[in-house]
Formats: C-alpha cells, structure tokens, sequence
C-alpha cells in the first residue's frame, strides 16, 4: 500500500507541476517558449509512466485489484479515483467490508456506498 500511496502522491505533484507549466505560457517570451515546451513534454511522459506505474501495481496485488474493481462499479468514480482511493483512503479488503455491511449497499445505492466508504475511515479503529 505504501508504495501505491508514493506513486499517487508523486503523479498529484507532477499534475500541479504540469499545470504550472503551462500556465507560464500565456505571455511568454518566444526565448523562453521553447524551454517550457520542453519540460511540459517531460513531466507529461514522466506522469504518463507513473500511471502505467500505479495500473501495474494495482494489478500486482489481487485485493487491491479486486476493490479497484469494485470502486469502479460505482458512479462516478474512474481508474485514477479508485486509485487514489485505494491509495489514500482504504486498505484492502475494506471495499467489501464497507458494501456488504450496509443494507442499502447490498441493494445497490451507490450514493450510500460512497458514503460508507468515506465514513468507515471516520471510526476508531
């Protein structure tokens, strides 16, 4: 989990680092264009690698790949949501845990699903 939770963290500050990026453009000097061309196309790869990066580490461990899975059936939320959620949020085997102790879960509300899984972190464990 821990190295799941590093990739996410790290491709979070590559977005901010991109946007950045490529905020300096409007206005910008033509010397100085073709420089944050450059690095825009590097933290591109480099964030693109480190998606390939998070896809083969969910994949790698069958029950985080299972509450990927699961995570994705809902409304909503998508690969890098799910990510982000196993990442930051759940450890595995808690997505299960969260859907089936619930009544409205079981019958398929995914509005009370997610906000099992949110609520379920805020418990003592």
């Amino acid at each position: 989990m821990a190295h799941l939770q590093a990739l996410v963290r790290r491709r979070e500050e590559l977005s901010l680092m991109l946007q950045a990026e490529k905020n300096r453009l409007e206005g910008i000097a033509p010397n100085v264009f073709s420089s944050l061309r450059r690095i825009i196309a590097t933290l591109s790869a480099e964030k693109a690698r480190l998606e390939k990066l998070i896809t083969q580490q969910i994949r790698s461990h069958q029950q985080l790949s299972r509450d990927h899975q699961l995570l994705c059936t809902i409304k909503g939320i998508g690969s890098l949501t799910a990510a982000v959620l196993l990442a930051e949020m759940l450890r595995p085997g808690q997505v299960q845990r969260a859907r089936s102790g619930c009544r409205s879960c079981r019958s398929g509300s995914t509005t009370r699903t997610k906000w099992h899984l949110g609520a379920s972190q805020q418990r003592p464990g």
